[in-house]
């Protein structure tokens, strides 16, 4: 089962029109209070998943200790928990797969990571065609 994405611009309201087109995807974020619809980009860079401090209130996210997360923009102040982060896959299906994630205060766009993410599909990012393709892995 798999499903092609074309890349997307950012969501962020403070971002303007110049932010370039990358692998972002629909996924349902989903909580112990909320489930919620977003966009968030695919980082093969990034270790684990990032979601901002308001959007985890919202889904009633157990914040974990405080903790100091380095970024390529430099340190920033987070918690960690676990997500479950939601997939629309091809014919309407729904994966779902629970992942560490880090809670941060001053971030402002969902990120999935390669911790649990990375895992549970087979990821192929075409620059040509600025599209990336997920296949999900059956567990066995």
């Amino acid at each position: 089962m798999s499903k092609a994405y074309k890349y997307r611009k950012s969501l962020s309201p403070d971002k303007d029109d110049s932010t370039p087109l990358a692998p972002r995807i629909p996924v349902i974020l989903i909580g112990k209070e909320e489930a919620m619809e977003n966009i968030a980009l695919i980082d093969s860079g990034a270790t684990d998943t990032s979601i901002p401090k308001l959007i985890a209130e919202i889904l009633g996210l157990r914040f974990g200790k405080k903790i100091q997360i380095r970024t390529p923009g430099g340190e920033i102040s987070g918690y960690g928990s676990e997500v479950t982060v939601g997939v629309l896959m091809e014919h309407d299906r729904l994966v779902k797969i629970k992942v560490p994630c880090h809670i941060l205060e001053d971030f402002d766009e969902i990120v999935l990571g390669r911790a649990g993410f990375f895992n549970a599909f087979e990821i192929t990012f075409c620059e040509a065609k600025r599209e990336v393709r997920l296949k999900h892995l059956q567990a066995k």
